[in-house]
């Protein structure tokens, strides 16, 4: 037992040092293009002559370009195939802080990364769509999707395995995935897989993640078949079913961490669970520390499956339990007998609701159980096959600062100090270095010998307020005693914040004073909402709640332009669309038809240019866009005739058309009875063959 113990400690040391942060994107000469929903896909895809759809714009890119999209929302399904390098990132992004939206109704997948490397989707929203929001798949390596918001999904917001259609797939596909600072959210609407779910991925990084409302019993973050080689942490998920979920699901599952996440309020499931749902599989060297778990089904649970799957080399250590277990449930439970080895669960805080919460068969299937501290308000701790303390077990109240807000340990608190060196973490939930004191303090925080001091934050006003959207502004005023301080954003119509949490922008902030803000879209028109500051430091701290109202919906626009002129070959033409209603600026483009040579339609409504040919009636559908998104289309006709002094409308203006007028030289008549009376003046002479000399082209 001790020469594995030994072992063990070298393992989760070693571990502790990390796999390595994934590489970030390096700067590369290549070409940046645009896109606005006033572009046009004919266009070059410049700032100033931007391309119309997503898709147009990556079909234009080569590794090393830039895709920078303005504000719009946009519905498309967009797909990415790109081969690059680590000097050449192909990076699609939102324009600054303009809000761009890829609306998916009607498709399946709106946002797909296709056996692609060295990609980068930064700041957009994906929503409304009836499968995956974005989807990485196929052999794709080196994939950031950083600053994200998906939600209303039918299943996965996030997907990342090597296939969708159940093609045999091998260790390697997809590595090397970076899922940095998102927000997932009403996702697995039709109550299918899980909020982000990466399979048999190799090298991955999910952090600064906020996950919530996943369709009830579905997973929040879940790696599983065989996913190796990865890092979670520093990630907030709450009311979904499993809030971390790691599934072997028929293949070897190996060296991951999960530390530092707050994970909450899932009455149908658990905080962390490693199991796996096909065997045969096997999970080893998993590290679980510094989390903050309270208000869930259960606490912490291990179930390896059957037949003859084994769990080893795992650790659980450092965490706090708060109010988890529904009453007679367990905050901790490991089912089946295994084998484990190498298992350890220590240096726990365990505040558990009921008296008879409970921790299962750690001791029994061999699992090093040791140094927890284990608290009811009952203080009743019976004493039976069910109850599994382990050794060196204290009964207590942690005294912890402010839950569920704060989880931090009080002076005088008997976790200080009290927690096995054999097993502790290096650092704590707020990056803080262990041991602070004499010893590791038990629980995900470790106790500041100087007193903690929390960050200060204030809930600013509103800006760009419109009918559907708004801009929430906050400040955080003092970092407190941790940096950086994780900034965001509650929000809902009253002040149960039921619209979510948001993340701010910046999302970690390190200096003061920092403003912050987050855009919201997809807002009800008429309507007053709520939202307050939220800042995560050594304590998680609010400002006060703010109000807002959206404005009223204007009227749809209305094109009052009820015919257009003639134009005449070879003279300059011009005539501006008119429309009424909605919300100026109104944009102009041609929805169908198109236009006589030589004339063009600009953004704001003019037509303009020389007609080269004539003919007609030509039909074109025009449509107007107001700046709340709002279109209207409507037909009209132009028509192109020839000039009057093009005699024989030739297109040429030279001696045949003075031959054709000599032919009639003299009569009379009705003037413009015939084209050869050039001036209409009813006679046929000198004067129309002036005409045509003033305009002569030979």
């Amino acid at each position: 037992m001790k020469h594995r113990i030994i072992m063990f400690v070298c393992l989760i040391c070693l571990l502790f040092v990390g796999f390595g942060t994934l590489p970030t994107p390096v700067a590369a000469a290549g070409n940046i293009y645009y896109v606005a929903k006033t572009g046009n896909d004919s266009n070059p895809g410049t700032q100033a002559q931007p391309f119309l759809t997503i898709q147009k714009g990556v079909n234009s890119m080569v590794a090393g370009d830039t895709l920078y999209i303005r504000a719009g929302t946009y519905n498309e399904r967009v797909t990415i195939t790109k081969v690059g390098d680590a000097s050449h990132w192909t990076k699609l992004c939102n324009y600054q802080s303009e809000t761009v939206t890829i609306d998916g109704t009607g498709f399946w997948v709106p946002f797909e990364i296709r056996n692609s490397s060295y990609v980068e989707l930064n700041g957009l929203q994906v929503r409304n769509n009836y499968g995956s929001g974005v989807m990485v798949y196929g052999k794709s390596h080196y994939i950031n999707l950083v600053n994200l918001v998906v939600h209303d999904t039918y299943s996965e917001g996030i997907l990342v395995e090597p296939n969708t259609s159940g093609d045999p797939y091998s260790p390697g596909d997809i590595t090397h995935i970076l899922i940095d600072g998102c927000v997932v959210h009403d996702i697995c609407q039709g109550g299918i897989q899980e909020g982000i779910s990466l399979c048999n991925v190799d090298y991955f990084e999910i952090k600064n993640c906020v996950v919530y409302r996943t369709g009830g019993t579905q997973a929040g973050i879940d790696c599983k078949v065989g996913c190796t080689n990865g890092s979670i942490h520093n990630n907030e998920v709450y009311n979904c079913g499993a809030l971390i979920y790691l599934d072997g699901w028929g293949h070897p599952q190996s060296n991951i961490e999960v530390y530092n996440n707050l994970l909450h309020d899932s009455t149908q499931g658990v905080g962390i669970s490693i199991g796996c749902e096909q065997a045969p599989a096997n999970q080893t060297n998993i590290n679980i520390y510094n989390n903050v778990i309270y208000g869930c089904r259960r606490g912490f649970m291990v179930n390896p499956g059957e037949p003859n799957p084994y769990t080893k080399n795992f650790s659980f250590v450092n965490n706090t339990l708060y109010r988890n277990a529904a009453p007679g449930l367990t905050e901790i439970a490991l089912f089946d007998t295994g084998p484990y080895q190498n298992c350890v669960i220590a240096n726990n805080i365990i505040y558990m609701a009921d008296p008879y919460s409970r921790i299962v068969a750690p001791s029994t299937y061999g699992v090093i159980n040791d140094h927890n501290l284990i608290y009811n308000t009952a203080e009743f701790y019976p004493v039976d096959d069910n109850h599994d303390y382990g050794t060196n077990a204290i009964k207590a109240n942690p005294r912890l600062i402010n839950p569920p807000s704060g989880f931090g340990l009080q002076a005088g608190s008997p976790a200080v100090d009290a927690g096995s060196s054999s097993y502790g973490a290096a650092f704590d939930f707020v990056g803080a270095s262990r041991p602070q004191g004499a010893g590791y303090d038990i629980g995900a925080y470790e106790y500041q010998i100087a007193s903690i001091s929390p960050p200060s934050v204030t809930t600013n006003p509103t800006s760009n307020v419109t009918a559907n959207g708004a801009t929430l502004n906050g400040s955080l005023t003092t970092l407190g005693s941790t940096s950086p301080v994780n900034v965001s954003f509650d929000w809902g119509t009253d002040t149960s914040y039921t619209g979510g949490n948001i993340a701010g922008n910046p999302s970690s902030i390190t200096s003061v004073l920092t403003a912050f803000s987050a855009s919201l879209s997809g807002l009800t028109a008429g309507t007053t909402y709520h939202y307050r500051a939220k800042a995560v430091g050594a304590i998680t701290v609010y400002g006060s709640d703010q109000q807002f109202t959206t404005l009223t919906s204007p009227a749809a626009p209305a094109i009052t332009t009820g015919s257009l002129p003639n134009g005449t070959v070879g003279v300059a033409y011009s005539q501006t669309l008119t429309a009424t209603g909605g919300s100026t600026p109104y944009t102009w483009t041609i929805a169908s038809g198109t236009l006589p040579a030589g004339l063009s339609l600009s953004s704001s409504g003019v037509i303009s240019g020389t007609p080269t040919t004539a003919g007609g009636p030509t039909s074109v559908t025009f449509r107007v866009t107001d700046s709340a998104s709002a279109t209207v289309s409507k037909s009209l006709s132009i028509t192109v005739i020839n000039a009057a002094w093009d005699v024989n409308t030739d297109g040429v203006v030279n001696v045949l058309d003075m031959i054709s007028i000599s032919q009639h030289w003299g009569e009379t008549g009705t003037p413009g009875w015939i084209r050869q009376d050039v001036n209409g003046d009813g006679v046929i002479n000198v004067l129309d063959q002036t005409v045509i000399g003033q305009h002569w082209t030979g």
